[in-house]
């Protein structure tokens, strides 16, 4: 996909292009909207499930997807960081209703005075940590990590965890070498001591509440990490959906979930 576009005698620089997937197939999402926050200019839909920005005048942007019958996504990404060949950005929408074998997490953001708030991020890490292939450098563009046959990661954010801290990372897309970053790597990451977890992103609608699927194949600890609030974590070993309820500052996360079949709440941090 080129970055330059000729229309109307005009040269448009594609500032960014989105694809709006289901969480779990992986599937393009139909009816889907996708919007750069506190950005006017809308992006062209094109007919096979691209969504084009173009000339936008910010180094970065908070993007987000919504569509009827799932809970919007988000990804903030560094616009002149995206690849000028395939500036593709992957945001992964989890369904109101997931399929068996699946597990949704949902609940609502509230601010202080407990009223809902809108445009609130809260991302849910897996228990499972991924590893590297390769050590990586700050500076560096691409991530080379292991994953399963078929499995592609594109469009899910990783926590990395280096000797100097825990530093979100976005992935974009799998190209040839690797995974494109959304943002250059902040520190360097030893293949033989840093720690990579999965990261879903998800972005609270206009009512507060926010969802994320996620398959469930094995007993793991899901770590909820809302912006602004307090992290909570319990242990997931079946599919099904989960209330967290009413997450708010200075308050923790009413346990809500069933106690059955190990669903075991663990003290937060």
């Amino acid at each position: 996909m080129q970055n330059m576009q000729m229309t109307g005698g005009f040269r448009l620089k594609v500032s960014a292009v989105v694809l709006a997937l289901d969480a779990l197939s992986g599937a393009s999402v139909p009816g889907a909207r996708v919007m750069i926050v506190g950005e006017a200019k809308l992006p062209e839909r094109k007919n096979d499930g691209f969504f084009v920005f173009s000339n936008v005048e910010r180094d970065e942007a908070l993007i987000v997807a919504e569509a009827p019958g799932y809970f919007p996504a988000s990804a903030r990404v560094m616009l002149g960081s995206l690849s000028p060949l395939e500036p593709v950005l992957r945001l992964r929408l989890s369904p109101h209703a997931p399929p068996n074998g699946a597990a949704l997490i949902i609940g609502r953001a509230l601010d202080a005075r407990g009223d809902v708030l809108p445009g609130a991020c809260v991302r849910v890490r897996e228990g499972r940590r991924l590893r590297l292939m390769a050590d990586a450098k700050a500076g560096d563009g691409l991530l080379r990590i292991f994953t399963l046959a078929g499995e592609d990661l594109g469009g899910l954010g990783l926590l990395l965890e280096t000797e100097e801290g825990q530093f979100p990372l976005q992935l974009l897309g799998r190209e040839e070498e690797g995974y494109r970053l959304a943002f250059p790597l902040p520190v360097n990451a030893a293949r033989a001591s840093a720690k990579l977890w999965r990261v879903h992103q998800a972005y609270a609608g206009n009512d507060g509440r926010f969802g994320v699927a996620l398959r469930v194949d094995e007993e793991q600890t899901v770590l909820i990490e809302p912006e602004h609030a307090e992290s909570t974590q319990f242990v997931l070993t079946v599919g099904g959906i989960f209330d967290v309820g009413d997450i708010a500052p200075a308050a923790k996360v009413e346990d809500t979930l069933p106690r059955t079949k190990g669903n075991k709440k663990k003290k937060g941090r």
